[in-house]
């Protein structure tokens, strides 16, 4: 079947399916990583933030006990 095609009739496209899957890439790995990249970076805004909450917590615990 690979014989058949035509490779003046190649498109972009063509081109660049034909680069990731010899890297081996395919849609579902492709997927997968950008879940990956999506939680860790959701994992990494979590911890920004109750890190930020954690020490204004602790600003107010000492302001509150020197009133």
């Amino acid at each position: 079947m690979s014989q058949a095609r035509d490779e003046n009739k190649r498109t972009h496209n063509d081109i660049i399916h034909k680069e990731n899957m010899r890297q081996g890439r395919d849609k579902y790995k492709t997927l997968r990583q950008i879940r990956q990249d999506n939680t860790k970076q959701h994992i990494e805004e979590f911890e920004v933030v109750w890190a930020w909450r954690s020490h204004a917590d602790s600003e107010t615990r000492i302001r509150s006990s020197l009133i």
